[in-house]
């Protein structure tokens, strides 16, 4: 079945939470169709189209990046055909913004070439440096290659004489933030980087920016782990772990309340590997004793806090969308269908924001769905997941015969536990989701999105 469209009850909830997207959409301009074919393989006239208004928002940026990929020439002349247009007096600044979100998403261009044309935009002053990272998601997501491959053109990247300091910091977050890099990739990579990074300061600023957009807990703590262990100096290494912790322990306090039994734990944990370091300022204890000392103890707060500390807070975890992790706030499932066996749920980001699941618990329930394919036909309830922000961002639906777009890469877990306090227990992974949803299904764009939740749900009619 499918279904009661996503209602939010906004008069019963008086939280509030920042939003998910800051950006406004246009409507669809109207476009001509013939010209468009004509000038789907030539650079110049895409842009010529864009700059007189032909081409607009998602249809300009995917025409260009097309261009940009048949585009007959080598890795220098196709960079600097896009740089010309950023270094244009007649070119106006949607046209481009529109050749530098191509060129992030084009297949034929390199890491290295992206790089150098967001170092081009940001001294022409078509972008600014704090704008780096997000631009380097798209690219990063956009790679071609095995995981192996993307890995080694970003750890590259980051150990070229000639990338600046900042671009490295910009690379260490996109990677961090990127949604098809592994969690494993992901800490060999930050490791990598620690290594290459010129000092303490901007090591600590690469581990508080892993921390800051590492979904998981655990994930967080192993991303301690690593980048600690890359480090040279064992007095860097004990300076950066307490400032981690209490960065991490600062993040979660900022969850609310229910997240006070962490927040606890870590701060034990800080305080003991203070001792720890005491120990070894006065002689008592090793450097090399007391740091392997502190991993055991990060492991023990990450076996601790892997399941919510001393009792599971409601909302453990995140949303993840386009990179912007937000706290899940309240979290509610339709009591009668759960009773049937179906799970109609919603995880709130703020009153009239969220996350929209259906599942049902004879095909689904501690499965891993693959979201980028429709079911094969049976009689319960058929995957779906929607998201709206507070109108519709996408749809999916993975009932066979429907028009329903599906995930272009993104696996799902719905696993209901035992109940807490009368109230349904719920672990949800959603990872690597990458997705679009046009019409009546989506706002057309492209999107990415994870989220992880572990907690109880209050019951609701949706």
């Amino acid at each position: 079945m499918k279904r009661i469209k996503f209602m939010l009850l906004a008069i019963a909830m008086l939280l509030a939470a920042p939003a998910f997207l800051t950006s406004c959409q246009e409507d669809a301009p109207e476009i001509n169709y013939t010209m468009n074919v004509s000038v789907i393989n030539d650079f110049t006239k895409v842009v010529e189209a864009i700059n007189n208004g032909s081409l607009k928002n998602e249809q300009a940026i995917a025409k260009l990046t097309e261009a940009i990929d048949k585009m007959n020439a080598d890795q220098q002349t196709k960079l600097q055909a896009i740089i010309d247009v950023l270094n244009s007096v007649n070119a106006t600044l949607e046209t481009k913004l529109a050749a530098i979100e191509a060129a992030m998403k084009a297949q034929t261009l390199t890491l290295e070439s992206k790089l150098a044309l967001l170092e081009t935009a940001i001294k022409n002053q078509t972008i600014k440096q704090e704008e780096m990272a997000q631009k380097l998601i798209t690219a990063i997501n956009n790679l071609s290659g095995s995981m192996e491959a993307k890995i080694e053109a970003i750890t590259a990247a980051i150990n070229n004489v000639n990338t600046t300091l900042e671009t490295k910091l910009a690379l260490i977050e996109a990677a961090i933030k990127a949604q098809t890099l592994s969690l494993e990739a992901k800490l060999d990579l930050l490791e990598q980087a620690i290594k290459a990074l010129p000092d303490y300061s901007a090591q600590l600023e690469a581990i508080k920016t892993a921390i800051a957009n590492l979904p998981d807990y655990g994930d967080k703590l192993s991303a301690i782990e690593a980048a600690i262990k890359a480090m040279p100096d064992y007095s860097d290494k004990f300076d950066a772990v307490v400032a981690a912790l209490n960065a991490m322990k600062t993040q979660v306090e900022a969850l609310g309340t229910g997240q006070t039994a962490i927040a606890t734990k870590i701060g034990e944990v800080t305080a003991a590997i203070n001792s720890l370091i005491a120990s070894v300022n006065s002689g008592n204890t090793s450097a090399a004793e007391a740091l392997a000392q502190i991993i055991q103890k990060l492991e023990e707060l990450k076996a601790a806090i892997g399941s919510g500390g001393d009792s599971t807070p409601d909302f453990t975890n995140t949303v993840t969308l386009d990179g912007v992790t937000m706290p899940i706030i309240d979290a509610g499932i339709d009591e009668d269908e759960f009773n049937e066996g179906n799970y109609d749920i919603v995880l709130f980001v703020a009153k009239d924001k969220g996350v929209k699941i259906m599942a049902g618990k004879e095909p689904h329930d501690g499965k891993t769905i693959d979201l980028t394919k429709k079911e094969p036909e049976h009689d319960d309830w058929y995957w779906s997941v929607e998201c709206y922000n507070p109108t519709l961002i996408f749809d999916t639906y993975g009932e066979p015969g429907t028009p329903y777009p599906v995930f272009m890469s993104g696996t799902l877990s719905v696993k209901s536990l035992d109940s807490e306090d009368g109230k349904p227990v719920f672990e949800i992974v959603l990872e690597d989701g990458k997705v679009k949803g046009e019409g009546e299904y989506g706002d057309g764009k492209e999107h990415t999105i994870s989220l992880n939740f572990k907690g109880s749900m209050r019951f609701d009619d949706y």
